[in-house]
């Protein structure tokens, strides 16, 4: 019979594709087969239209029918504020000028409606890499090549900058004294997340994110209100982070990288960090959902093992007691110190 357990993502080399989606119809800025950087606009649209209305009919003082013989502006033409979008000569000479910036949409019942110059809701691409196909009118999808960690919680905000490891150790923690000039523009990967006034002093220092194993419910509450991300690798509570992901970020420092802390996990996305390098022809995207293998490394998820990882020695396909005296599904794991211990599959995250 076959297991499936959750699944998590981490690799040093993979093929990557991501999408980047406006929240409405809009235009591509890039074509495809396109290489862009991190900052680089891909797709934009205009915000909300908004329209100033103003009467003409009763500023010229003529009826509604007689405005059209006096305005000045075709429709469509560019105007700015102050421009003169009708006019009555003669000894009650008079004028419409225009309160704002825009165009000339149309004149309707004695009213000229002036389209204001809409801003642009712009999407970058956030992450280097090659523009494979569009989303419609939506968006792009962009293929790179590089490191690819899924994590457990993410703050909702998106954000690049150079790696910079800023803990010894894999339980280490950020500290004031650590958020110094050097760190301005970076994302900083650390063990835990302890105490709140650090957050707000690495705002502070403009740094561009953070990567950390975990921290507890009252800091992502607060996270939420911060202007860059947070990811965290192994849940909310005080666990370290997991060595398998503390290993790759030591090996990949220094690389620019991307956090995507904006999820859905309603329709099974979770955050992500993805570093890119110079394509390697032989990787490829990774299938998540195997069944549990003997020899496959895993992660456990309840204590007292929590976030230690280990290797599958042994499926069980009958339910086995546990301490508490109920019966579960499960496998034994080799844990890195040697000891071998029977975990259900629900407490089981398989690493691939």
């Amino acid at each position: 019979m076959e297991h499936y357990t959750r699944t998590t993502i981490i690799q040093p080399h993979m093929k990557i594709r991501r999408e980047r989606v406006l929240p409405q119809s809009g235009e591509m800025i890039v074509k495809i087969g396109t290489e862009v950087t991190p900052g680089q606009i891909v797709a934009r649209t205009p915000m909300q239209i908004v329209f100033a209305i103003v009467d003409a009919g009763q500023i010229l003082g003529v009826s509604p029918e007689k405005v059209n013989a006096l305005i000045e502006v075709e429709n469509n033409a560019a105007v700015d504020e102050g421009t003169v979008l009708a006019k009555k000569k003669g000894l009650r000479a008079r004028q419409v000028l225009s309160p704002v910036a825009g165009k000339l949409y149309d004149v309707i019942n004695g009213r000229i409606f002036i389209q204001q110059a809409a801003d642009w809701v712009e999407t970058p691409a956030l992450v280097s890499g090659k523009v494979v196909s569009h989303v419609g009118n939506r968006g792009v999808v962009i293929e790179t090549y590089g490191a690819f960690i899924q994590g457990i919680w993410g703050s909702r905000n998106e954000n690049h900058g150079k790696l910079k490891i800023m803990s010894r150790s894999n339980n280490g923690f950020l500290a004031k004294d650590q958020l110094t000039d050097d760190v301005s523009k970076h994302i900083l990967a650390v063990g835990r997340l302890e105490h709140i006034e650090v957050l707000h002093l690495a705002q502070e220092m403009g740094i561009a994110g953070i990567i950390a194993g975990s921290m507890t419910a009252d800091l992502c509450d607060a996270a939420y209100q911060l202007n860059y991300p947070i990811i965290l690798t192994d849940g909310v509570g005080k666990q370290s982070m997991s060595p398998v992901i503390f290993g790759l970020l030591q090996q990949v420092e220094g690389r620019e990288t991307s956090l995507f802390a904006n999820y859905d996990a309603s329709r099974g996305q979770r955050p992500e960090i993805i570093i890119p390098e110079p394509a390697t022809p032989s990787s490829e995207a990774v299938q998540a959902n195997k069944p549990l293998q003997i020899g496959q490394k895993v992660r456990l998820l309840r204590a007292p093992f929590v976030g230690q990882t280990g290797e599958v020695v042994e499926i069980f396909t009958l339910s086995q007691l546990l301490a508490t005296g109920a019966k579960a599904q499960g496998a034994n794991i080799r844990l890195a110190d040697g000891q071998v211990v029977f975990t259900p599959f629900a407490n089981v995250d398989v690493i691939v």
